[in-house]
């Protein structure tokens, strides 16, 4: 990490291997005491406090100023976001909507002062670079409690096993192999949730596999419960789950395994054939690629990206009639400038420069 990281010159992940490292070095020496030992007066921990935050406050400020165009830009996203979880404080602006309303919001954020110096980072926004409040503005608060109180099980989970044994081999104050990976494991949860606040993981799918293994192995070493359903489970009264209901839960497991793979299919399928398109479309071919992406549309229809990047097609082709009513459509589903742009050449194009100048669209 020490070698990759430099290069990818991604300060959210230096933030994360950082702090992830505090994680496990604070299981390394202060369960075993090691704090308690050499800290052994007030003045000492203050000093230690002190030095501490006066390091992290250089830190981050010199991570702020190494890029601070790209942090301007992210303050703007987080101000704006932040205007969209007042208008909708309980149950957010919809799941996977972000990007379907921010650049509206964004509109409207300039439309009072367009001469902030903040125009100069504006730019199409997907998504919030901030996790939670991405998580707020799309669910509410309703989402961020469920989300709060994911990570409440999660961090509380057998804890309570932590420096409460006979030391052993292994690190001081862990009882066993068990132990250790549980706390590997938290402090892979603990480093996503750091890049999280400045970025964007939950859209990148090598990290959210990671994030469902770390979670499967807090969950497997966590300690059992028994939860007693009458009539189902309870073992105590030695009684087992009923052969009726493991039928049927093995059919609806079945029905629900192969929904998914025709879905899957579906869309895999789909997104091949864009692929495809947009090969054909980037070599200018505007008329030839047209045909794939119609043979694409019934699937992702309500696909903002691929909206817009069909209507730009036709567009370029000529197709101006077709191509407004595409846009328009991209324009409910991800409103940005290549849309807007692209219907102002179709309008143009047309001769109904009044029409579209009336069209309901807010950039």
């Amino acid at each position: 990490m020490v070698l990759v990281l430099p290069a990818s010159r991604s300060r959210a992940a230096w933030l994360a291997v950082s702090i992830t490292t505090v994680w496990l070095l604070m299981f390394r020496y202060l369960v075993s005491g090691w704090f308690r030992k050499y800290l052994d007066t007030s003045l000492k921990r203050v000093g230690v406090l002190l030095l501490v935050v006066v390091l992290a406050g250089a830190a981050l400020s010199a991570l702020y100023f190494y890029k601070k165009g790209s942090a301007d830009g992210r303050t703007l996203v987080w101000k704006v976001t932040l205007n969209m979880i007042r208008d909708h404080t309980v149950t957010g602006v919809g799941f996977d909507q972000f990007k379907a309303h921010y650049m509206d919001y964004q509109a409207g954020y300039f439309e009072k002062d367009p001469e902030r110096e903040e125009a100069m980072v504006a730019g199409d926004s997907n998504y919030a670079f901030n996790e939670p409040l991405q998580q707020i503005a799309e669910n509410g608060i309703i989402g961020l409690a469920l989300i709060l109180v994911v990570l409440f099980v999660i961090f509380t989970s057998s804890f309570h096993r932590l420096g409460n044994h006979k030391k052993s081999d292994q690190l001081p104050g862990i009882r066993n192999k068990d132990d250790e990976l549980s706390v590997a494991a938290k402090a892979g949860i603990v480093s996503i949730f750091v890049f999280s606040l400045f970025s964007y993981p939950a859209q990148i799918l090598p990290i959210k596999t990671s994030l469902v293994f770390y979670l499967a192995v807090v969950a497997g070493l966590a300690p059992q419960k028994m939860i007693s359903m009458p009539g189902l489970l309870n073992k105590r009264r030695g009684r087992s789950i009923p052969v009726i209901s493991k039928i049927m839960f093995t059919l609806i497991l079945i029905v629900g395994i192969f929904a998914g793979y025709r879905f899957s299919k579906r869309y895999t399928q789909a997104y091949r054939d864009w692929q495809s398109a947009f090969q054909v479309y980037q070599m200018g071919a505007w008329e030839a690629c047209l045909e794939d992406y119609e043979k694409v549309y019934p699937a992702l229809h309500d696909d903002g990206d691929f909206l817009t990047n069909y209507g730009k097609a036709l567009s370029m082709a000529g197709e101006h009639s077709k191509a407004t009513e595409i846009l328009q459509q991209a324009a409910g589903r991800y409103p940005n400038t290549v849309v807007y742009t692209a219907l102002g050449d179709s309008y143009k194009a047309m001769g109904d420069t009044a029409t579209g100048a009336n069209k309901p669209a807010t950039l």
